[in-house]
């Protein structure tokens, strides 16, 4: 953002992705995360229509994923949780402040995660890729995990090992590579894979 800022005699000639959460509140929950600030908030998950109230949240670390800010945090006792920064509506700093616990680190936090799905109910595998050899040099450049190894490489395809939980939006991201990348093992993720291919294949 500096770097644009000091070349706005060039800015129509660059295109950034736009961030929709970051013009609601964003610039809030980072004064809440400077001064130590609990903060109250209305949120509309996508999977209801009810606003639910929270107060008194103990803001811990953001992150950016897929155009879409989240916040980490909790209330009370409860167990932090991930919410989406676009889906709230109302965001206040509230009088209280908090005590940051120590060792709070985002990258820490989403250790062994792809995105912003983090559960710990899914176990750490060694997710083996077999790639193409162009979408191979995609992955040299710009990996999907900072665990990510290339073991193997020939003139048709790489291998990639991956120690990540292989969560939902991690699927997700395999899925849209198409047949670029074929999963080796584990046999779970290739069954789960192919369930989801096979629902595709019907719809079209």
């Amino acid at each position: 953002t500096n770097i644009i800022t000091n070349n706005k005699n060039v800015c129509d000639r660059i295109m950034l992705e736009d961030i929709p959460s970051a013009e609601n509140s964003l610039s809030k929950w980072l004064t809440a995360i400077q001064e130590n600030k609990m903060v109250q908030f209305e949120y509309l998950p996508f999977w209801t229509n009810e606003i639910i109230h929270y107060s008194d949240f103990i803001p811990l670390c953001l992150k950016l994923f897929k155009r879409r800010w989240y916040i980490v945090g909790h209330t009370g006792d409860e167990k932090n949780k991930i919410y989406s920064i676009d889906r709230m509506l109302k965001v206040e700093l509230e009088d209280k402040t908090y005590t940051l616990p120590q060792h709070t680190n985002a990258e820490t936090f989403f250790s062994g995660c792809f995105g912003v799905y983090v559960d710990d109910t899914i176990s750490i595998e060694t997710i083996k890729l077999k790639v193409t050899p162009r979408m191979a040099n995609y992955l040299r450049s710009l990996p999907l995990h900072h665990s990510q190894k290339e073991v193997k490489k020939t003139d048709v395809f790489s291998l990639f090992h991956l120690s990540i939980r292989p969560t939902p939006d991690f699927i997700q991201e395999l899925l849209s590579y198409g047949d670029s990348i074929e999963i080796l093992s584990p046999e779970s993720l290739r069954k789960t894979m192919k369930e989801k291919i096979l629902r595709m294949y019907k719809i079209y």
